[in-house]
């Protein structure tokens, strides 16, 4: 790891270069460096261990770093990310710089929709007292899962992409997704990037009227469970 050695007068002066170590945290998709992290680095033998924060350039690291093998572990990941897995490498006996490079990737939500329409029973109001029953009201007695109902998803405003360089994802009243209720009044839009979004019902079923449904905010990997009911 010797960076130069110098000759004079009979004395030999051998200067060492640091071991020097380059961290990059970026967007598993855009590559993107990213800002916000808290990482720590530590030397598996316990010798070394070290805590920075990620400011949206390469972080260097050269102090006290000796040849071995390391972990770096994310305990803060950037707003819109998951943390990243543990990440173990060696650290080699080199004047040459050395680099690691670890990943986020944006953390997506989903949305469940569960659709339901009253059932309605014929209820006579009158006993049977003159030989026939009189039926005036129908009362809504349950409800029903309804199938085969249109839904649209909207992008409610625009959704920025986390990396804070890259284009929107979406902008405001972009069609997001499109989907069918199934069999049991069930419908499931998977792998959303957090932010707001407006659910319309694109057709209401036969006898129902179009059920008005608030913005949704995905703002976790939790699924978001919204109930639509028809009257």
């Amino acid at each position: 790891n010797a960076d130069f050695v110098e000759i004079d007068d009979n004395v030999i002066t051998i200067t060492n270069k640091p071991i020097t170590l380059n961290v990059s945290k970026v967007d598993a998709e855009t590559m993107v460096i990213l800002k916000g992290a808290e990482l720590k680095l530590s030397k598996n033998d316990g010798t070394y261990e070290k805590v920075f924060t990620t400011n949206g350039e390469v972080v260097t690291l050269s102090d006290e770093l000796t040849p071995g093998e390391y972990t770096l572990e994310e305990t803060v990941a950037p707003d819109g990310y998951a943390k990243a897995e543990p990440l173990v490498f060696t650290i080699e006996d080199t004047s040459e710089t050395q680099s690691v490079v670890l990943k986020n990737y944006r953390v997506l939500g989903t949305i469940t929709i569960n659709k339901t329409g009253e059932t309605l029973n014929h209820i006579g109001l009158f006993e049977k007292i003159t030989g026939f029953f009189v039926n005036l009201i129908d009362v809504a007695t349950g409800k029903s899962p309804l199938n085969g109902v249109n839904f649209t998803l909207y992008a409610n405003k625009d959704i920025t992409h986390p990396d804070g360089v890259s284009d929107n994802i979406y902008n405001k009243g972009d069609i997001v997704a499109t989907g069918v209720t199934d069999a049991y009044g069930l419908l499931t839009f998977g792998n959303l990037p957090l932010g707001e979004y407006l659910l319309e019902e694109t057709d209401a079923p036969n006898g129902y009227y179009a059920a008005k449904i608030d913005p949704i905010v995905v703002d976790s990997e939790t699924a978001v469970d919204v109930n639509v009911e028809n009257n």
